[in-house]
């Protein structure tokens, strides 16, 4: 799985801070060197810090999105803008073993297959996801013997 950037409206970095970092208005995206100085679009764009991938849980609060955030695929060629305020479908995946199917910015019909599941016993089941929407995040988290998927879907998302 390669791993997207993750760039979030943030206050807590210094506008000093050398951080890559993006100014994001209704019309354009600039991406800034990491040394660029940021006054020049305070008033006009929002700035967005990168951050690492998997703190966005951090910024997701009872499946409501807190602070805008930017995601940038793999390859460069696809972006999403996700306002804050934004509801988010997480679901969960958990299993003796998860095979997830799709990957960060995979598009998702309703009912879509997101994982494969197997049980101690050997029984595979198949998760689905109960919206249509773009996987914008999915983490592994370790607990136990289990194998347990985090995937965030995002419905409606604005793809650029």
């Amino acid at each position: 799985m390669k791993i997207p950037k993750l760039y979030v409206e943030n206050n807590i970095f210094e506008d000093n801070e050398p951080c890559e970092k993006i100014a994001v208005s209704e019309k354009e995206i600039i991406f800034l060197d990491s040394d660029e100085v940021v006054d020049n679009y305070k008033n006009t764009h929002k700035i967005l810090y990168k951050v690492r991938y998997d703190d966005i849980r951090s910024y997701i609060d009872n499946d409501v999105l807190k602070k805008d955030i930017f995601v940038k695929y793999p390859g460069n060629h696809t972006f999403t803008h996700i306002k804050a305020g934004t509801y988010i479908t997480c679901v969960l995946a958990d299993s003796k073993t998860t095979y997830p199917i799709l990957d960060a910015g995979s598009v998702v019909l309703r009912d879509g297959i997101l994982a494969t599941l197997k049980s101690n016993k050997g029984v595979i089941r198949y998760l689905k996801s109960p919206v249509s929407g773009t996987v914008f995040f999915m983490n592994e988290i370790f607990e136990g013997n289990n194998s347990i998927y985090l995937f965030a879907i995002v419905e409606n998302s604005e793809v650029l």
